[in-house]
């Protein structure tokens, strides 16, 4: 359910956005949760919330 309310904020499928993206999360707090992932554009390793 997080990786579609993810598709839905950016507007396009998560393979446009990033190259891999971590099926567990790295992190998870009362209001949300944290996955690791690489953007396809530059290869820059990012935390998404």
């Amino acid at each position: 359910e997080a990786f579609s309310i993810i598709e839905e904020e950016l507007g396009q499928p998560l393979e446009k956005v990033f190259s891999k993206i971590s099926a567990e999360t790295i992190a998870a707090a009362s209001l949300g949760q944290v996955y690791r992932a690489t953007l396809r554009s530059s290869g820059e390793d990012v935390a998404v919330k």
